[in-house]
């Protein structure tokens, strides 16, 4: 009854369950396909799916493509998805210093214009008012 209720409220699809997420049903915009690092604040279909189902890189092609194209997944996480995740991470009980580190260093790959860099600078520096 109650994923009647929940689902109800938007589009949702199903999430396996995996070492990193616990099975169930997300909001497409808490859903990215495939992500450089590690994510705990948005569900990263790809790594999901490979886990949970043992896929091979060639059966993950036409799901990419369902999931991208058909559901309107986005195809890779964004530099707001890293920075929300730092975020996530500080609030946490306990900090994996390592996996944080790689978060900062991703932040590099994914703002690879001066629009982007520009962008992020001034996010960090409002981000007091943006919490």
């Amino acid at each position: 009854m109650w994923q009647r209720t929940v689902l109800a409220g938007g589009e949702y699809i199903y999430v396996p369950g995996t070492s990193t997420y616990s099975q169930g049903f997300a909001a497409l915009e808490g859903c990215v396909w495939s992500a450089p690092v590690k994510l705990h604040s948005v569900y990263i279909l790809q790594t999901c799916y490979v886990e949970a189902f043992c896929l091979a890189a060639d059966q993950l092609l036409p799901l990419q493509a369902f999931f991208v194209h058909t559901l309107g997944i986005r195809a890779s996480c964004g530099w707001k998805d890293i920075v929300h995740e730092i975020r996530s991470r500080k609030e946490g009980i306990t900090i994996n210093h390592e996996e944080v580190t790689d978060l900062y260093k991703c932040l590099e790959d994914i703002c690879p214009t001066e629009n982007d860099a520009r962008e992020l600078k001034y996010f960090f520096a409002t981000s007091h008012t943006n919490t």
